[in-house]
């Protein structure tokens, strides 16, 4: 389980903080020099180069006592003037007064930040404090102090309504509180069709769709994950285990099942993409697969996207039409966008020689939506 974290960033002196490490990223050439070989080398795993932000906690006995606690892929939220106001995750964390000086300075008792983490896929939001409240079942004038941690078993039973966390606040930050789904009842309700599909298998192409999704994935700054009996396919010399992630340690906000999707982005501990590449002449597997995982992850925000030859659009969008997939609970018709094999092949071979510029956004807006008058 995913803990989660609050904390507050009000005041002149942690206003200031916020600009400074938050709003303005910071890089690894800034702080090299107060980081050993090893961290270094760690956080630049992490963040593939990109620049990070950054928050730390004095030490007194509580906040070292609620910063030991913290561990990678932990969700933190910051909370100011009655709203929550960003949320993220746990990259790293070390200890250090030398970095904390530096980003920060001293406190008028001459302390300093010195329990430092980085933060990952931080997103700024404004959910009141009191939408926070209800879901995580706080009494309605629940005001975070400082820097504390849900309670376990508050978040337990979170969890259990609702999975994702993450995607929860930013679905209510984006106004679409009435879309959140209560998992349990919901799930114990839904049911999905199975179809035998025949399969009209073009294995040469499919792996070539594999390979460049690989390819595009680790370019635009992502780490990359496909089902492990694809991991040891070579295509044009190239095995492709040697360039995804050797284990994707899935959470409870992250259903098993994405692991046997055809090629998932992720960075630090989001999904960033979910890609199903179809091939056979009936299209319903990749679907299928995509619907099960809206299933047991109704509350999620990461884009699900078809991959398949761009003449075969329109019977995608008729496959999502059927009443098995375009139930109220599932919303694939909103959920699912299409791919073509040619925006790929595309996109790689502008990519190919020029591994810096591409970026995640410029992949997934190239998706379609999927119109479903055709």
């Amino acid at each position: 389980m995913r803990k989660i974290f609050i904390v507050t960033a009000s005041g002149p002196e942690a206003f200031g903080h916020y600009q400074d490490t938050i709003k303005r990223k910071r890089s690894l050439g800034e702080i090299a020099r107060f980081i050993s070989s090893d961290e270094n080398k760690i956080l630049n795993n992490i963040y593939h180069g990109k620049e990070f932000a950054v928050w730390g906690a004095t030490p007194t006995s509580g906040n070292t006592s609620t910063w030991t606690k913290m561990d990678q892929g932990d969700y933190v939220v910051f909370y100011q003037q009655g709203n929550l106001i960003l949320i993220g995750e746990v990259a790293y964390k070390l200890k250090s007064k030398e970095l904390a000086f530096f980003l920060w300075g001293g406190n008028k008792q001459g302390e300093t930040w010195e329990n430092i983490y980085f933060i990952i896929n931080e997103k700024e939001i404004k959910v009141p404090v009191e939408i926070f409240n209800q879901y995580l079942a706080y009494r309605s004038n629940f005001t975070p102090q400082g820097f504390g941690a849900v309670e376990s078993e508050r978040q337990k039973e979170f969890e259990v309504k609702y999975g994702d966390f993450y995607g929860l606040m930013l679905r209510i930050n984006e106004g679409k509180g009435d879309e959140i789904q209560e998992i349990g009842k919901q799930i114990s309700e839904q049911k999905i069709e199975i179809f035998d599909e025949p399969h009209d298998k073009e294995p040469t192409e499919h792996d070539e769709m594999q390979w460049l999704l690989i390819r595009l994935g680790k370019a635009s700054g992502n780490d990359v994950w496909i089902p492990r009996n694809d991991q040891g396919k070579v295509y044009k010399g190239n095995t492709f285990r040697d360039f995804i992630l050797k284990e994707f340690e899935p959470g409870l906000d992250i259903p098993k099942p994405v692991e046997n999707i055809d090629c998932v982005w992720r960075y630090g501990f989001q999904i960033m993409s979910a890609f199903e590449i179809e091939h056979s002449t009936a299209i319903y597997s990749g679907i299928l697969r995509l619907a099960d995982l809206k299933t047991l992850a109704p509350n999620s925000n990461y884009p699900l996207i078809i991959v398949a030859p761009k003449d075969v659009k329109y019977r995608v969008s008729e496959q999502v039409k059927r009443p098995t997939f375009s139930n109220p609970y599932l919303k694939l018709r909103e959920a699912i966008k299409f791919l073509s094999y040619e925006r790929i092949r595309e996109l790689d071979q502008k990519f190919s020689d020029t591994p810096y510029g591409l970026t995640t956004d410029m992949v997934l807006n190239t998706a379609e939506v999927i119109n479903n008058n055709h």
